[in-house]
Parts: C-alpha cells; sequence; structure tokens
C-alpha cells in the first residue's frame, strides 16, 4: 500500500516539473558571490581578551599560595593531616569525613601538575599565533 502511494506522489511529482522551466541565474551573480567574499575576508578577526587580568590573576595566585603556606604552618594538633583541615559534617550528612595523607598528597601533587600544564599549553598556544 504504501509503496503505491509512493509511486503515485513520485508521477505527481514528475508531472509538476515537467511543466517548469530550468532557472537560470543572472550574468553578474558570480561577481556579485565574490564581492561578498570579499568584503567577509576583510572583517576583522577575533581577538583574545582574557576573562581575568593579568593584576586579578597574580592577586588569586598569591591568595591561593597564602591560604596554602598558612594551612600547611599552622600548629593545628587535633587535625589528622597537617595539609587538610578536618570538617565536621556530622550535623549535615551524618558521617564525619576526613582526608588521609595519602590522598591529601594525591591531590595537592594532580593540582599543581594540572597548573603546570595549563600554564604550558597557555605558552605554546600565545607562542602559536
Amino acid at each position: 500500500m504504501k509503496t503505491n502511494e509512493d509511486k503515485n506522489l513520485e508521477k505527481l511529482i514528475d508531472k509538476m516539473l515537467e511543466n517548469q522551466k530550468l532557472e537560470k541565474p543572472s550574468l553578474d551573480f558570480t561577481s556579485k558571490i565574490m564581492q561578498q567574499i570579499e568584503l567577509s575576508e576583510k572583517s576583522q578577526p577575533m581577538v583574545y581578551k582574557p576573562l581575568l587580568s593579568k593584576n586579578t590573576m597574580v592577586l588569586v595566585c598569591i591568595l591561593i599560595a597564602s591560604i596554602f603556606v598558612i594551612s600547611t604552618l599552622s600548629p593545628d594538633s587535633t587535625s589528622t593531616s597537617k595539609w587538610m583541615i578536618d570538617i565536621d559534617y556530622s550535623s549535615i550528612f551524618r558521617i564525619s569525613t576526613s582526608f588521609s595523607k595519602t590522598a591529601t598528597y594525591c591531590i595537592s601533587i594532580g593540582t599543581l601538575m594540572l597548573l603546570t600544564q595549563i600554564i604550558y599549553l597557555k605558552n605554546y598556544f600565545n607562542n602559536k599565533t
């Protein structure tokens, strides 16, 4: 049934297209298109502008470094780790969590490696252009 409807539809379309003339573009069609292409090429490319200025990035880095130094040098004897502060989540989650020294070292080293890669890739792509 469906193939019969498809054939009838195809015949109808063929009949409609038999009477249609082939349309031709205007004589200056190519030149108009080329002019539009030339105009689009003359537009200025987008210039990279960072979201945060260099001064802001330096301030953020100093802030993070100072928090890191203060947390490592604080003589908190109740903490299980010298690097992380124990936070009591028992009122929220009804559980108590703390990070082991190994987890703390892994997170710290992983963060430093990620930051190093970001800086390296940023310099690479800045020098490439």
